[in-house]
């Protein structure tokens, strides 16, 4: 469980993620719920600002990239 203290060391986290997403392609099945917890403390705060909705939708595309990059090596399998 993150706690509200920890917010800034997540946010870091996150950002490492978004940056680097290849890298954490092979782990992303024990990382989603992490993300998915992140995105809806950053959206659903008391205080959003602009920063973190953006951070927020970067996250989705993350997981929309992990999401195209799944289906082209599915589709290349089977060709």
């Amino acid at each position: 469980m993150i706690l509200g203290h920890a917010l800034p060391q997540m946010l870091h986290i996150v950002w490492l993620m978004v940056k680097q997403q290849e890298i954490f392609y092979r782990v992303r099945a024990s990382l989603s719920n992490m993300m998915l917890n992140c995105m809806n403390r950053l959206v659903f705060s008391s205080s959003v600002s602009l920063e973190n909705k953006r951070q927020a939708i970067d996250i989705a595309e993350v997981f929309i990239q992990w999401q195209v990059s799944t289906n082209s090596l599915v589709k290349f399998a089977y060709c």
